[in-house]
């Protein structure tokens, strides 16, 4: 078996690209997170007080909407980012008879089977960097929500509902301040994971895994 250097070489700087875009997902994630946590405050602030002995239900899918919009723009950002940066990297590979050998061998390395098939995402069969910025689908998984987080203080705003306005007031100021400070772990563990729960996936998770199948499946398709 005669082993190409141009062939290695090439798999070598497609694992190289593939290791910086997951970490620049993870960056960007990181770096955009605080604005996700200051649109949630907003929208605990803005809950009206007659909604705050229902917000254990209300505040769950406000949370995965928010979280849902936030991750669409980074999902979008993300896949501009990989797609150009991986276009670079295949203008750079000389054409030859092993180019698509290596392209396969490639996509093999980005998005192994196995990974894929891990995957709580229901990836498309045609999956392109074009689907991923034109389309509002990914990242949330509806049951990474902890809905006890959310549920507490209602009972508490039930009850001072019958002991006057004032004690309703201080109630209502306590809860927002309660749901404030637990929406934010939560929102965390929904973008980063939680290692004490390896078997829900994050946003993170899924993102990378979008965007390595993007590019496995543009280098399994090239001549």
């Amino acid at each position: 078996m005669v082993i190409d250097p141009n062939e290695i070489e090439a798999q070598l700087a497609l694992i190289d690209w593939r290791n910086r875009e997951t970490d620049a997902v993870t960056a960007r994630l990181e770096a955009a997170f605080p604005a996700l946590l200051a649109e949630l405050d907003r929208q605990v602030d803005a809950l009206p007080a007659y909604r705050l002995a229902d917000a254990h239900l209300r505040l769950k899918r406000t949370l995965q909407e928010a979280i849902s919009d936030w991750a669409t723009e980074q999902q979008v950002a993300s896949a501009e980012h990989a797609e150009t940066s991986l276009g670079a990297l295949l203008d750079s590979i000389p054409a030859g008879a092993s180019r698509g050998e290596a392209m396969k061998a490639g996509a093999a390395l980005l998005a192994p089977p196995a990974m894929l098939a891990a995957s709580a995402l229901a990836l498309p069969a045609i999956l392109t960097f074009a689907t991923v910025t034109s389309t509002t689908w990914l990242v949330v998984t509806t049951s990474s929500v902890s809905l006890p987080l959310l549920a507490v203080g209602g009972a508490v705003l039930a009850g001072a509902n019958v002991a006057g306005v004032k004690v309703l007031s201080g109630a209502n100021r306590k809860l927002r301040e309660r749901l404030r400070k637990r929406l934010h772990p939560e929102a965390h563990r929904m973008v980063f994971g939680d290692p004490a729960r390896p078997e829900t996936t994050s946003v993170l998770d899924n993102l990378q895994t979008v965007i390595l199948a993007c590019a496995a499946q543009k280098l399994g398709n090239m001549p």
